[in-house]
């Protein structure tokens, strides 16, 4: 690849304690809680908004928040998704009703939600920088990790703007990017997918559409046509998961949500997303042409809301201090720098390509009552080894394939952003040092603005 070398000084366009970037589930939860501890912080996003997967990703589930009838993650996560509720604008099941896991997320509307994020973070005092990409980061070595080894620290990160590129300069930084993409830029160590292939998770682009009938759509007949349209090459492995298992007319009941699976997706490759798009694109048409065609009572069938972007399962895992594995993970580990629950099925999707339909597309283990124990989060989970002054939180933390795959869903991010946004603030005391926090007064503090902290 030919090289151009780029010298310019960069303006700097704010200086604060804490600097956030990604304004998903975890961000959102870091960024407002550092505030609300005092930190001048700042909230950078690469898309329109906040919310991530909730809102811009179209999977407005938030899950789980409730473990085998135990309360596990409170908060701001919990306080977010009531003050919806109240309002009208958010679903909360009964958590004591025996239902399925699948039925036990809280949804929420989602333009109602990023509404709400945005009022979140004004009210708390977080700076919010909206269409502002991380391109880059400033980083210098240091020997100022505790082992004596040199480590990496961050003075700031360079975004793009309508105006060029631009340095946001910060004493404590958060990626809660989801693909860890300001740790990687910093060079610090990283997974990505599969150990021996390099295979990544498939994303899904969950379409709204409308023009059909319920009452009018038969299953059996559903199901035949989109066997028929299969077999005739009108549509293609992956239009519809999981095949060749499953029932095509959920797209009827469920309104497109999580029903395609667009791969291969590499999170952490720019091109390859931007490949991923046009193919999701391309599913949802070719899908929304064979209902009007073949589906009776779907004459007037189209989509008419498109997620902004095909919705990621998996992308760079950061190595951190402690590593979370399937067995840790499985046995509900109760790690002694706990810092919060995670509870969701082990829930690794598999790629569907061509000429491969008997492939595997699901590995899914659920998390037994037996003992009553919930799986835990380690704080050094959320510290990339070699970092100075950097946290990470969400579907970027350290930990292997398929504890990821379980510890990724929402409302455990949330809890995860809230402990990195809390950390933040006591390593500010040192330097921005987040080695030194101090596991035990952060949990504590944890506890005081209400998360529930294993143990405690």
């Amino acid at each position: 690849m030919a090289t151009w070398k780029l010298e310019r000084a960069l303006p700097v366009v704010g200086e604060y304690d804490v600097v956030v970037c990604g304004a998903g589930p975890a961000g959102f939860c870091a960024a407002v809680q550092a505030a609300r501890l005092g930190a001048r912080t700042a909230l950078i996003e690469a898309t329109a908004g906040p919310g991530g997967v909730i809102t811009g990703g179209g999977n407005p589930d938030i899950a789980l928040f409730y473990a085998h009838e135990q309360h596990i993650i409170a908060g701001i996560g919990w306080e977010f998704v009531n003050e919806l509720a109240r309002d009208g604008w958010a679903q909360i099941p009964d958590f004591f009703a025996g239902l399925r896991h699948s039925q036990l997320g809280v949804r929420v509307n989602w333009p109602m939600a990023a509404h709400y994020m945005d009022q979140y973070c004004a009210r708390a005092g977080v700076e919010l920088f909206y269409h502002h990409p991380v391109a880059d980061v400033a980083w210098r070595q240091s020997d100022r990790t505790e082992t004596g080894a040199a480590g990496i620290a961050l003075d700031g990160v360079v975004v793009g703007t309508k105006s060029g590129l631009q340095l946001i300069r910060g004493a404590v930084f958060i990626d809660a990017t989801g693909d860890g993409d300001v740790a990687a830029l910093a060079g610090l160590e990283y997974e990505l997918g599969e150990k021996y292939t390099g295979e990544v998770q498939p994303g899904t682009l969950r379409f709204y559409p409308i023009g059909f009938d319920l009452s009018e759509i038969d299953e059996n007949q559903v199901n035949d046509a989109w066997a028929a349209a299969r077999e005739r090459g009108e549509l293609e492995l992956g239009d519809y998961w999981p095949e060749p298992r499953g029932n095509p007319a959920s797209l009827f009941r469920h309104l497109g949500n999580n029903f395609n699976h667009v791969h291969p997706i590499d999170g952490a490759d720019s091109r390859n997303k931007s490949d991923a798009e046009i193919r999701g694109r391309s599913s949802v048409a070719r899908v929304s042409r064979w209902a009007r065609t073949h589906v009776k009572g779907a004459e007037n069938f189209e989509p008419i809301a498109l997620g902004s972007s095909v919705a990621l399962r998996e992308s760079r895992r950061i190595t951190g201090l402690e590593y979370v594995t399937e067995k840790d993970y499985f046995s509900a580990r109760q790690w002694d720098d706990a810092v919060c629950y995670a509870f969701y099925p082990i829930d690794l999707h598999r790629g569907v390509r061509q000429g491969q339909e008997d492939q595997e597309s699901l590995r899914i283990r659920y998390l037994e009552k037996s003992d009553g124990k919930v799986p835990t989060v380690p704080f050094g989970a959320l510290v990339p080894k070699r970092a100075v002054n950097l946290l990470v939180a969400g579907r970027c933390l350290s930990s292997d394939r398929m504890a990821n795959s379980a510890i990724r869903v929402k409302a455990p991010c949330m809890a995860m952003g809230q402990a990195a946004g809390a950390a933040a603030t006591i390593a500010l005391e040192n330097e921005g040092r987040v080695r030194t926090v101090d596991v035990g007064r952060l949990r504590n503090l944890l506890a005081e603005h209400d998360a529930i902290v294993p143990g405690q």
